[in-house]
């Protein structure tokens, strides 16, 4: 069944009763966004928990929702997604309270402060390798967790010493792992039944997280310290008036950037180390660029070591959409979106347009080497004002990681098929963890 949204003689389709295609998303976003392309078009309505949504994958679409006046916008959803993030993350604030945000958050994430931590990304890595057992089988996704977490943690806290790194790693993953995806798209279920359940689970570890947070704020504001991580900007960092950033918009940056700074780079290496056990000869490919190369700066530039990440973005996207909530009258390929309404340019849909990427389904690293592909066509990390902050260091990051995990052996799957998707709160990864077994280059 089909609904009509719209005016004049041009009206968007969509279901009538969303439920079941929900459900479908919930389970699999990618194989939703095809069969909403071939049952609807593009754009298409739906009628989410969280509101109605005007959805597309078209590259022109996406360009007028990224490219408008970011004033003309609001957040989409930030009542069901504050109570894990904080109401003034930088996700969730607009206007000159973000730009403001964006401005101090941006500097350890690019440039020369990026590039200062190549070195301590690539030691994460070597320390993780050595640790893997050269017989039996492990699961990657939390070997990559602990990579990610380990750079993470250095990032925004300056924390080096082993037991403390543990100690955060603990309640970051403790916490990540208590989201449970039903949560976020169906508020309702944002309450205690007698203290058990998912959201009881999820606030318990959140205490624990906000506590530690707390406490680290506390001891640094006490003590006058140097360094150049997150923590440190941000609590140096003054309005126009001269006034501190208070501790409750310090706590929410911080959880902002931890749960999202290290998860999305975890689900990416999982899912390129994935496709190279698959293509060994891909990977053997990969293995030759390398050659010698040692500085950061050199390896990061390496074209195919590059492809093979940005297809993996691709072909693997570990966030499905990015809404926006209009807050002017609006209209999308000539149909009006109506009050209320949110714009949701679609990555599990545009990464998958088959006149775009060819064989979408596929992983062809070469196609980022033989073609130009199209900024609006291709958005792993969102885009327009909005587009993440930790883009550059991320990509970073996992081009050092891989060359690591690439040249100390040989990852095979224990299950060589296809991995199902699983909704690990607003991301998407590999359902099992991925395990592997691991031989070391002689």
């Amino acid at each position: 069944m089909q609904q009509s949204v719209g005016g004049g003689t041009s009206a968007l389709s969509g279901p009538r009763f969303a439920v079941p295609y929900i459900v479908h998303y919930l389970r699999d976003p990618i194989a939703f966004y095809a069969d909403a392309r071939r049952r609807w078009g593009d754009p298409f309505m739906l009628n989410s928990f969280n509101g109605r949504l005007v959805i597309t994958g078209r590259a022109e679409l996406v360009r007028e929702i990224f490219a408008a006046d970011p004033a003309s916008f609001g957040t989409w959803g930030a009542d069901a997604v504050a109570p894990f993030i904080g109401p003034t993350s930088v996700l969730l604030t607009s206007g000159a309270r973000h730009r403001r945000q964006r401005k101090l958050l941006m500097p350890p994430f690019h440039g020369a402060r990026m590039r200062a931590y190549g070195e301590a990304m690539m030691q994460a890595a070597r320390r993780e390798v050595a640790g893997w057992p050269r017989q039996g089988v492990f699961r990657l996704l939390p070997a990559m967790q602990r990579i990610s977490l380990a750079v993470i943690v250095e990032t925004v806290f300056g924390i080096r010493d082993a037991v403390r790194r543990a100690d955060w790693s603990s309640a970051i993953v403790a916490t990540m792992d208590a989201v449970h995806p039903a949560m976020l798209f169906i508020p309702s279920l944002q309450r205690e039944f007698g203290g058990i359940g998912p959201w009881a689970r999820f606030r318990r570890a959140m205490a624990r997280l906000d506590a530690m947070i707390a406490a680290e704020i506390t001891a640094r504001r006490t003590r006058d310290a140097d360094g150049d991580d997150v923590l440190r900007l941000l609590l140096g960092a003054t309005d126009e008036d001269g006034l501190a950033m208070p501790d409750d918009e310090v706590r929410d940056q911080l959880v902002t950037l931890l749960v999202a700074g290290h998860e999305t780079t975890a689900l990416a290496l999982s899912w390129a180390l994935y496709e190279l056990a698959r293509d060994p000869a891909s990977c053997a490919r990969v293995r030759d660029e390398l050659g010698d190369a040692t500085a950061p700066d050199v390896i990061t530039r390496l074209p195919l070591l590059d492809a093979v990440c940005q297809e993996t973005l691709r072909r693997h996207p570990v966030v499905a959409d990015v809404a926006r909530l209009p807050l002017q009258p609006m209209t999308l390929d000539g149909y009006p979106i109506p009050p209320g309404a949110a714009v949701m340019p679609a990555i599990a849909a545009a990464h998958f347009d088959p006149a775009v990427f060819p064989d979408p389904a596929a992983f062809r690293p070469e196609r980022f080497l033989e073609q130009h592909v199209a900024p609006y066509a291709f958005f792993p990390f969102g885009g327009g004002a909005r587009r993440c902050i930790g883009a550059a260091f991320a990509l970073y990051e996992m081009k050092l990681a891989l060359a690591v995990i690439v040249r100390a052996g040989t990852l095979t799957l224990r299950d060589p098929g296809p991995v199902s998707i699983q909704h690990r709160g607003l991301t998407l990864g590999p359902r099992g963890g991925l395990p592997v077994r691991f031989v070391a280059a002689r």
